[in-house]
């Protein structure tokens, strides 16, 4: 099941339930960090601990021609997005959970230069200049 699915279906449950949102469950991406945002049943495969996250933006063109593309060959979605590094490529299209950030789909590759990184797609430049770099940061792979 994919995370937009698993979100869908955690806040259609919210919402029909009839709870306040700060009663969210613990798997909803926040703001602040969590210890650790997933259940039991979840499986946790690997956990990296000193990898480097910013962000990144995605310029708009005047035509779809040429609308840019991720290494999965899908549209980049804010909130979604998240491009690594080349040298742990080998993840690419898996579901992360990282801390601070929240769960994001790793779909697209960053440049040769950078190694044991990874890039969250912001909607503005103004945006990704404010998240800045955060260095050794835990992130789940899920």
């Amino acid at each position: 099941m994919g995370i937009k699915k698993k979100l869908l279906i955690a806040v259609l449950a919210i919402a029909l339930s009839g709870a306040p949102l700060d009663a969210a469950p613990e798997y909803l991406p926040r703001r602040s960090p969590v210890k650790y945002p997933i259940k039991a049943k979840d499986k946790i495969h690997m956990i990296h601990n000193k990898m480097s996250v910013s962000a990144y933006s995605v310029r708009k063109t005047k035509s779809k021609k040429h609308q840019r593309l991720t290494a999965t060959q899908t549209t980049p979605i804010v909130g979604l997005t998240v491009a690594i590094s080349r040298d742990k490529k080998h993840l690419l299209g898996r579901t992360v959970w990282i801390d601070g950030v929240g769960t994001r789909e790793i779909t697209d590759l960053m440049g040769r230069q950078w190694t044991n990184k990874m890039d969250v797609l912001v909607a503005t430049r103004k945006d990704a200049k404010a998240f800045g770099l955060k260095k050794k940061v835990r992130v789940i792979l899920l």
